[in-house]
Formats: C-alpha cells, structure tokens, sequence
C-alpha cells in the first residue's frame, strides 16, 4: 500500500536527523546534541552536551549503548554512549574519518572510511567492524563500499558501493548512482541486488527481507523501498513526491526516518506512516563574533569602510572604533565605495529581494535605491570622478551606467564570457573604459561615450586585454595585457614541447598623439579627449619581465599601484612614474605577501589586505610606512535565523543567475524556493541551514553544486599522523604486517619508515610512542594524535615485549599517507600488467587532472610510450582541469626514429605510443576523469572498459557566485558542455564503457585483467 504523495506536509518547528529506535524510544539529533524521547512522542531529554556535530545514530542491539559519528575531535570519529549514566568514549581516530554504519550480529560497529583507499576523492570508501571498546579494526574484503549491514544472522552483508548520498544530487543516473550489493562472508560472493540504476541507499534488513531508499518510483524521490530476498521485485512501500525520504533506521516493528527535518515512523506490519511528535526547548539562535570582512576601502582621510557580516561598517583610527552604518540580519549589504567627494557610499543591497545599487551618506542616513534589478548579482559599483554617475556590471557580463540623480539606468554593453569587468571613468566623467571577449576568447578594451553614446574599440583584441584604467589627468590609459612572451620555457623531459608560464604586460596607452610617456617631461592641462586612431599603435610595454597582474589603480600623483602574482609570493608593487626619471628605476614594491588592495577616493591611501590583516599606506608620504589596521575588533550580535533567511536567498538567488543553463535543466525553480524556504525558520544550528541548502542544490541535478565551508570552521583537524603500514595485533602488541612503497625510483613516495638508516622491517613491533605504550585496547591512529609533521619517537622491537632489545627510531608521521599507499597501488597494478604480458604493455595510471595526476601521469609515460600496448586506468580519477594536455601526448603518432651512429633512439615526435590501447573506466570518475573518457571516445583511441563514469560534466573556474555573508558560500557549475549536435554532452548518465565490466568489489581487479586480454588481443602472436 503507497502512502498517498500529499500528506505529512506540515513543516517542522525545530529540525531533527538521524533516527534510531529501541526499546520504545527514540534517539535523533537536534541542534547538533543527541535527544531521546519515547517513541510514540512526547517530551525529549538531552543526551549530550558537547562540541561538534552529531550523525549516523544507532542503539546497540541490547538498547544500551548509543553509538554514532561526531566531528567534536577533529575528524568525523566513531563514538558510544552508555545509556545508564551518558559516558562517551570515542572509538576511531584515523584522520581519514569514520562514518558510522550500524553494529554487527555479533556487537561490533561497523564504519565507513577512506582511510586506506589509494586515491582519497571522496568517492571511494570501505567497510570495517571494531569492537565498541576500541582496538585494531577489521577490513571488510571487499575493495569498494560506502554503508552496510548484516542480516540479523550474519549470513550477508548488504552494503553499498558509492556514497553518492553524500553529493548535492538528486536523481542521479550516472556511475556513481549507488547501488546496493550483498556479500556472502562464508563464500566470500557478492550479487548485485538492485537493478535500478538511478538512487539506491541505506539498506537495512528485517529478518530475511531488506528494506532501503531507492528514487526509483514516478517521483523520482527517495523512498522506503523493500526486497525480498528470495527473488521477490522491489516494491514501493512511500510515494512521497515533495520531500526526500533520509536518514532512515531499522528497529524491532518499524522503520523511523526523517523527512524535512521531522521524524516518522513507518510500521513494518501495519504499513501505517506516522508523525512522531516530539516536544522540545524553543531556540532563538544568536551568535556573537568577529564577522568576516569581504571588501574594504580607505577614505582619503583614514578612515576604512567596510563590508562585514552583510553590513556596512565605518572604522576610524583616530578612535579606534567601528560603526556599523545598516544594521540588518535580514539583509546583505555588499561592495561599500566610497564618493570622489567623500560623502556618500555607494553599495549593493538585497533588501527589495534583489541585489541593487544603494547611495547613503558617509554617516549612514539617507539610504536610498538607484536601482530596481529582477536578477543577476552585480559588480562593485565605480563612481564617475564628479561624483554624479556610477557604472557596473553584472554576471551576465552586462555594464550598466546609472544617474544618481534621475536613478536612469542604461545598458551600454555586454560580454557574456567576462563577468568581473574593472571600469574606470576618465577624469571628466564623460567616458568609461572596459573590456569585451572576442569570438577567439581574447578580450579588447573598449570605451563608451556617455554624452554622445558610442563606443570605440581601443585594442585589437589580439591578446587578452584586462584592467582599463585611465590616469588622473587624462592622458593616459593604462592596462594589462597578457601580450609578453619572455617567459617562454621548453620542456625539460619532451623538448619540442613550450609553455608560457606568466605572460603578462603592464601597458601604458597615451590617449592622443605626440603625448610622451608619463615619466617623460611634458606640458599638462590639455584639453581631454580620446584618438582612437593608431592607439595601440601608440601603446608601449611598462614592465620589464612578464609578471600576473590582478588589479590596477592610480595614485593621487599619478602613479600605477598593482598586484602581482608572478612571484613566490603576492605583492604590492608601483610604477613610479614620478620619481622615474630622477631614480632610474620605474618598479618598485609597496607590500610584500599582499593578496588584495584598494586605495582611496583620491588615491592618497593605500588600504593592504594580507591574509585577514589589514594596513594601511599613506602615499603622500616620501617613504610611507605600514599601520595596522584593527578591523578584527568589529564585534557583531547576529540572529542566525535572519542570516540564514537571507543566506538561502542568495543561494537560491546563486543558482538562478550562475547555472550554465538557463532554463536551469526544466526545474520551477521557483517551487523549489517555496518548497524549501520555509525549513530554515525551523533550524537551530548551522549543520542544520547546511542541510537544508544542500538539500535545495540537489534540485539542479548537477554535479559540481556544492556549499563551501565557512571560513572560520569550529573544530580544527586533529593532526594524526600516519606511517603507511598495516597493522596486525599478534601476541598482544601491534605488528607492522606491511611497509607500503612504491617503485624504487619513485623517491617521493616513500613510508615514513623507509628512510634510510632506520632499519625498521615487516614483523617489527612498535611497543610505544613518544614514550607512551602503544596500547592494543585502541586503534593504532589514537597513539599518533598530534604527531602529523612533527618528529616522533617509537620503540621498536622485533619482540613483543619491551627490554634492552627494544630500540628508539625518530621519524616524521605523514598527516595523509594516501600518496603512498597509491603509489604503492599503481606500482602492484604495473607489475601485474608487465608480468601477465611478458612486458610488452604499458600502464599509466590517472589519480585526477590536476598537479598531482599530471606529475603521476608524465612520470609513467615516459619510460612506458615504447611498450607495444598501453592500459590507461581512468577509475576512481578525481577530476580538476579539462585533460586535453592528456590526451595529446596519448594521441601522439611517431613518423620518424632519432638515429645515432647508427643507433635507434626515440621517436619522433618524443614519447609518442604506436601500439593499440585502452582506457579503464568506473564510476569514480568524475569531472576532468569524465572529459578525459569522453574524449579518449571521441578521439577513437581504444575501447572503454569498465562501468559507466560519474557524469558529472558541469565546470567551474570563471566568476564565481560571490560568498556568502559570513564567508561560506555555494559553488554552482556556471560552464556547461554540448556535442557537436548542441546536446548537453556526457552529464549526469556519464560516460558508457564499450566492454561492461562490473565494479565487483570482492572479485579481484577483474576490469585490469580483462583489459590484458584485450590488448593482448590486439598485439601479433610472439613465436618460440
């Protein structure tokens, strides 16, 4: 019987997750402490009172202890509550994180990590059972599984195979859809038990018959679903069609769950779904804190204003003090500038439910709204030196002038690819530069007439033109440009191959004919005008090497202040136009290991952020010297439901405008504000308005939609360090059973343990750590806490017992000894491919496309490109940049042999790979590992083996949704793809193998084994 799709649509007054049920009563969690109450409803007491955030609760099978996951240590740990007297003990401590499971038949806890997979990217965990008193966990043997559990009798584990609950996306189809698995312990066979390859999660089982979520009915949302293992179909036990289905949890004569932050209780027999109401404290959440600043400006006079905890505030350091000039919870104020004339502030504001450009004055009265936007986010505003006309963009890449007086707006352009434009008004307040893309994704400056309402093109668009600024007197325009090839370098492995690492070029342009260079002696104070004839013609490189430049301003006399990025570290730099011709030199730095600046109005003061630091730089001053700037003294009193109100307005707002497709994949985008707005006023905590945001992402349907975490996160890591060994206990102490390595010339992945001189072997026991014992009542990574990166002493002994044998080794644990474990991976991969051919194929293996899977990538192809065959192993590849690089080389065909003295060498062009090859496949590839399927595909290089890849083809790496008030935010794909028929290319189903091979995660690398035969296949037959 389906429980009809419209009821229980009453929304919670306080949010509650993660149910577990036993013995009549309740436990869940509310404002990130664990509640009990009794099952049919009623008063809830608190069980906790502790930092960190609650998860994944379940009762033990007697009801006695309450096991769950917390992140109040640092990394998402296992905990047990003992239920007659609330004692915790906390149970893991792998730095990798523990996410709970459930317990065993037999009274172990079984978790998720990743603590020992080769390549951490999130998408690939594994099972293991520890005792609820601690101690050394037991893997379970199986290769990939992200949740579990045992049939009453032990007899199956149904687990399954992707976390992909754990991503912001409903209704996902793709590879790395989860799906549910049984495994047989005694024979050691695994059965894939759902077919569906959309959502399937949580299994849990009651008796023979297990039950779990699956979005596999018409409304494509997570429901109670159950099997019956004897071969029954799935049925649909709940058709809720406005709300997910989540955190559910097995009990004795039912299944509790939450469903929008309120428990329910479906009755195994009588099929019945039930409200559980439950009474708890009211909470108005506040909070007191520092607010995180995201812009600030000097005034001409010292003063800062600042934009801050979504107010504007005004700081003086004459008193020291800050004012906050808004005052409002409920509404983001953005962008604060100041006037030419220093009386007004220009800002943006979402106080009419879109963000606007507001004008106050300096002292915070006379609010009023220039603007009556319906959508997009706009830039800071620029002000027109007389202080009447302020210029913007927005994230469609319009620019817009507007009349403060008559509020008149006008659209003077658009670029639809650059959405972060720097305008800047010529000194008569009658022009305004900026810059457009052209068809060839290079940019031009342009600049617009406001009196006669034309515009000119200034530069060809040859290069990437960037930054527009006029002077102060209006002679000059000055930009970047990235036209500069000094910095050119030729590959040090393959050297036909060249890249320019910083190409940028500080350009100065005079504005007519005849005009000097600034520095040069000239007369001034002629008449304002622009020749755009021959003008870059005119223009002239400033800079002496290539560098990066980010943000350009003038001082108040006249010269070029900077940020650039081409060094080891950010810096402040000027170009001196006034002191040039008397010093000889034009370059000079202001602030080293700066990574944003502002100056004032009238370019007297210089406002320096580093880090979260600020200083400031009088530039009237011959040798001007750094004050400190206490913008950390800011105290604000915050009622977190009115932030959070309009923190989901943003992120919804976010989505709208950023989301690469406009129609926003056929979503009413609109409903699904109306459907999810109203939980915020029930959350008590931020894990819960995190919750409900991500729950909101989800609705796009996309990958690479996600919240960023705040910045000033509450619970630091707890620095556990790691050796890459295994662990056995034997004899009552713990063993080393393994040294992970990598190959001997692989010098960077080396264990801890390796370096020379130690001497420590396979079948040593480390007795103690830093003079501690190293105790078998708790897991080995409990002893290392606190030791990432720093030295640490262990006694080591080839004897269980510590005496004069035992010997001290000093050595530096690994925060992450993933790197080596996946080295070590690649390495046996390798092996096993070189022997099963008698040498003749290659191996390459792709952790991700960014730096560490590029450097992996190279170093593998280089001595393998003469192997007859190559194996590419795309699985688990964590994605970053497009590959195209990748490929390249892959695709490279040799035409001729270098000789020597009649010797073969190379080939030509360098490393190119003639023999037949293929590509591993599954559905932890993702993003940059998808391209890198699609194209190898596309590009007929060889069949795909595997399982379907992750699908998720959305980008980022342009302009960015801006952050959210207190300095979290959402990450939103605002680059799709399309094929060559202009369909959305690969997204959400992923990439298809040409042979299916399945993820069996108990069978061996059957998919490299097959990848063998097939290769083997495709190379002529070796005789004798």
């Amino acid at each position: 019987m389906l429980l009809p799709a419209l009821l229980f649509t009453l929304l919670p007054s306080s949010f509650l997750r993660y149910p577990t049920v036993a013995g009549g009563r309740v436990a869940f969690v509310h404002a990130d402490q664990i509640w009990i109450s009794p099952l049919s409803g009623g008063q809830a007491a608190k069980l906790t009172d502790s930092p960190g955030t609650k998860s994944h609760l379940h009762f033990s099978p007697d009801g006695r202890t309450l096991a769950f996951s917390s992140d109040g240590e640092g990394n998402e740990s296992v905990y047990c509550l003992r239920l007659a007297d609330n004692f915790v003990t906390r149970v893991t401590h792998n730095p990798s994180g523990a996410r709970l499971c459930g317990w065993t038949p037999s009274g172990d806890l079984l978790f998720a990590s990743a603590v020992f997979v080769p390549n951490d990217q999130g998408d690939w965990k594994q099972l293991f059972a520890v005792p609820p008193t601690g101690g050394l966990p037991k893997q379970a043997p199986l290769t990939a599984a992200a949740d579990g559990a045992f049939r009453p009798d032990g007899g199956l584990l149904a687990f399954v195979d992707f976390p992909s609950q754990d991503l912001n996306w409903k209704r996902n189809s793709g590879g790395a859809a989860s799906k549910i698995w049984s495994f047989e312990p005694a024979s050691g066979k695994t059965k894939r038990l759902t077919p569906w390859r959309g959502m399937n999660a949580c299994p849990m089982w009651h008796g023979d018959t297990l039950y779990y979520l699956s979005d596999q009915g018409t409304e494509r949302r997570m429901n109670l679903w159950k099997l019956d293992f004897k071969g029954q179909h799935p049925e649909q036990l709940t058709s809720f069609s406005d709300f997910d289905v989540d955190d559910p949890c097995m009990g004795s004569a039912e299944i509790v769950f939450q469903r929008h932050g309120t428990l329910f209780r479906y009755g195994l027999a009588s099929r019945v779904t039930s409200e559980i109401e439950i009474a708890l404290p009211t909470v108005s959440p506040r909070e007191e804190r520092s607010p995180v600043v995201m812009s600030a400006m000097p005034t001409d006079h010292g003063q800062v204003v600042a934009e801050a905890g979504g107010d504007i505030w005004m700081w003086n350091a004459t008193e020291g003090k800050s004012k906050n000039l808004t005052h409002s919870d409920a509404v983001a104020e953005r962008s604060p500038v100041i006037s030419p004339n220093g009386s007004e502030i220009a800002f943006l504001s979402d106080r009419a439910g879109e963000y606007d450009l507001c004008v106050m004055n300096s002292d915070g009265s006379g609010m009023r709204r220039l603007t009556s936007r319906t959508n997009g986010f706009p830039t800071a505003p620029s002000w027109s030196p007389d202080s009447q006309y302020l210029a913007f963009s927005d994230n469609s890449g319009a620019v817009f002038v507007v009349s403060k007086a008559t509020c008149d707006v006008t659209q003077i352009d658009r670029d639809a690819w650059e959405h972060a434009n720097q305008l800047s008004w010529s000194p008569d307040s009658k022009w305004l530069v900026y810059t457009k893309t052209e068809p060839t994704m290079m940019q031009a400056v342009w600049a617009y007439d406001t009196a006669g309402r034309t515009d000119v093109r200034l530069t060809a668009g040859m290069f990437k033109d960037s930054l527009p600024t006029f002077d102060r007197r209006g002679e000059y325009l000055l930009f970047a440009s990235d036209r500069d090839p000094r910095s050119r370098a030729f590959d040090s492995f393959d050297g036909s191959s060249f890249v320019y690492p910083v190409r940028g070029a500080l350009m100065v342009m005079p504005l007519k004919g005849g005009t000097p260079l600034p520095w040069q002696p000239h007369p001034h104070g002629q008449p304002f005008g622009i020749d755009a004839n021959e003008g870059e013609r005119r223009a002239s490189i400033l800079t002496q090497t290539p560098l990066a430049p980010s943000r350009l301003a003038v001082s108040f006399s006249g010269d070029l202040v900077f940020l650039d990025s081409s060094g080891k570290e950010p810096s402040i730099k000027m170009l001196d136009f006034t002191h040039a011709a008397s010093t000889g030199r034009l370059e000079r730095t202001l602030a080293s290991g700066a990574d944003e600046f502002s100056l004032s109005p009238m370019g007297k003061v210089l406002l320096i952020r580093k880090g979260g630091r600020y200083t400031t730089l009088d530039l009237t001053t011959d040798n001007p010297q750094e004050k400190p700037v206490d913008l950390g003294s800011i105290r604000q009193s915050v009622d977190l439901t009115s932030e959070w109100t309009q923190m989901f307005s943003d992120a919804w707002r976010f989505c709208r405008d950023y989301f690469y497709d406009k129609h926003l994949s056929g979503v009413d985008w609109q409903s699904v504000r109306r459907r999810y707005e109203p939980l915020v006023g029930a959350c008590s905590t931020r894990s819960e308005f995190d919750y409900v945001v991500g729950q909101l992402l989800g609705e796009l349907r996309t990958s690479h939609c996600f919240l960023r975490g705040r910045s000033n996160a509450p619970h630091p890591a707890d620095r556990t360090g790691m050796l890459a060994v295994d662990f056995v206990v034997a004899n009552g102490a713990y063993r080393i059973k393994r040294i992970y390595d990598a190959a001997a010339w692989d010098t960077f992945a080396r264990s801890p343990l390796r370096r020379p001189g130690l001497q420590v072997r396979e079948g040593d026991y480390i007795l103690a750590v830093n003079g501690k014992p190293f105790r078998t009542d708790q897991d080995p990574w409990a002893a290392f806490s606190g030791t990432a990166s720093t030295p640490t002493r262990l006694k080591i002994s080839a004897k269980p017992v510590l005496d004069d044998s035992a010997r001290d080794v000093a050595v530096v644990p690994q925060p992450d000894d993933s790197y080596v474990r996946g080295r070590a991976w690649m390495e046996e991969n390798r092996d096993h491919v070189d022997k099963l051919s008698q040498g003749r194929i290659g191996y390459i293996y792709v952790p991700d496309t960014l730096d560490y899977g590029t450097d992996a990538f190279v170093r593998q192809l280089l001595a393998q490109s003469n192997k007859e065959a190559l194996i590419v192993d795309d699985r688990w590849n964590g994605g970053g940049r497009m590959p195209d690089r990748f490929l390249e080389l892959l695709r490279r065909v040799p035409v001729w042999d270098s000789v020597r003295q009649n010797t073969l060498g190379g080939s030509i062009p360098a490393f190119a790979s003639k023999g037949p090859k293929c590509m591993l496949i599954n559905g932890g590839a993702k993003s940059g590992g998808d391209s890198l399927a699609a194209l190898f595909r596309k590009w007929r290089m060889g069949p795909l083996i595997g399982m379907p890849t992750m699908g998720a083809r959305g980008g980022s790496g342009g302009s960015e949704p801006p952050s959210f008030t207190d300095g979290s935010g959402v990450l939103v794909p605002h680059v799709g793809f399309v094929d060559t028929d202009g369909k959305w290319s690969v997204g959400d189903s992923g990439v298809s193998p040409d042979i299916w091979i399945a993820d069996d995660p108990a069978a061996g690398n059957v998919q490299l084994d097959t990848a063998i035969g097939v290769m083997l296949s495709k190379l002529p037959r070796k005789h004798g």
